[in-house]
C-alpha cells in the first residue's frame, strides 16, 4: 500500500516526469485532466487512475502482474474520499477503509471467507 501511495504522490507532483518514463503512460483527456497507467515490467497495467489539475481524482486501482484487483483507491481534488478497498493475492477483500477530505472515517479487516474481524470508526 505504500508503495501505491507513493507512486500517486510522485504523479500527482509531476506529469512532466511521467511523460518521460517507458513504464507510464499518459493520455491527455481535457486541458488539465490525464489519464495515467503504470506499467508492470511485464507490460501490464500495475496503476490506473486519472489527475485533474496535477491532482489525483475519482478511482485508482492497482493490478497484480497477471492483471488482478490489488486495491482500489477513490480521491477527490488530490484528497482521499470515499471508499479504499485492498485485496489478498487469492482475491479476497482484505481491508477497507472509508474516508472524508483525507480524514479515515472507518477501517475493516476481513478474513480469507469475508467476515469482519476487526471494524473501527475514525
Amino acid at each position: 500500500m505504500m508503495r501505491f501511495l507513493g507512486i500517486v504522490m510522485l504523479l500527482a507532483g509531476s506529469t512532466v516526469f511521467a511523460q518521460e518514463n517507458n513504464n507510464i503512460l499518459v493520455n491527455q483527456l481535457d486541458d488539465n485532466m490525464y489519464e495515467v497507467s503504470i506499467l508492470h515490467d511485464n507490460g501490464a497495467i500495475l496503476e490506473k487512475g486519472v489527475l485533474l489539475d496535477g491532482k489525483c481524482e475519482g478511482t485508482w486501482t492497482r493490478y497484480t502482474e497477471t492483471g488482478m484487483i490489488a486495491a482500489i483507491a477513490n480521491y477527490s481534488n488530490g484528497m482521499k474520499d470515499g471508499v479504499w478497498q485492498i485485496y489478498s493475492a487469492d482475491g479476497a477483500l482484505s481491508y477497507e477503509m472509508v474516508y472524508e477530505k483525507n480524514e479515515r472515517l472507518i477501517a475493516k479487516t476481513f478474513d480469507g471467507g469475508g467476515e469482519t474481524v476487526s471494524y473501527r470508526i475514525r
